[in-house]
């Protein structure tokens, strides 16, 4: 014949004392740790989201700015006037200015409505440089200096030197 195991009562008070449970306290404390942990991970990835509109933002206005400087460095240097700005010549474009809304490129096309929030400008210069590597050579030209501006408040001059061509 089999016999089975005495059943033991539960044991409570200090008989329990080994067994812990989670308290309603010691839950809440735990959720409000976690609430302020997901908070600082949003404020974390919204500041993220920021600096990569921003950096996007000055990533185009340099891209902008780069081309009309490019449609620049490929005229000639000097030369008649042309009626449209497809013909023109360096000097022509010397304060020469687009606001905002309106850029255009070199055919009269209108650029992307996403680039309408900037504006440039253009300023040329006679500069002279001196070449130490060339044992002091002088060489003349023009700095040309392409300056952009958004709507987001920032502002990026870019210039080249354009040394002085041979007719």
């Amino acid at each position: 014949m089999r016999f089975a195991p005495p059943i033991r009562p539960r044991a409570s008070g200090p008989a329990r004392a080994g067994l812990r449970a989670l308290t309603f306290v010691e839950c809440l404390l735990a959720l409000v740790v976690l609430a302020v942990a997901s908070l600082a991970a949003a404020a974390a990835t919204n500041a993220g989201h920021q600096q990569l509109r921003s950096s996007a933002d000055r990533l185009r206005a340099v891209q902008l700015a780069e081309h009309l400087l490019d449609e620049i460095l490929i005229r000639s240097y000097a030369g008649v006037s042309g009626g449209s700005r497809a013909d023109w010549h360096i000097d022509e474009y010397d304060d020469f200015s687009e606001a905002a809304g309106s850029l255009k490129d070199a055919l009269g096309a209108a650029l992307d409505d996403a680039d309408q929030v900037y504006s440039r400008s253009v300023s040329i210069d006679s500069a002279t440089v001196t070449l130490t590597e060339l044992e002091g050579a002088i060489v003349q030209g023009k700095q040309v200096t392409v300056t952009i501006s958004g709507a987001s408040g920032i502002v990026i001059p870019l210039s080249r030197f354009i040394a002085e061509r041979d007719p």
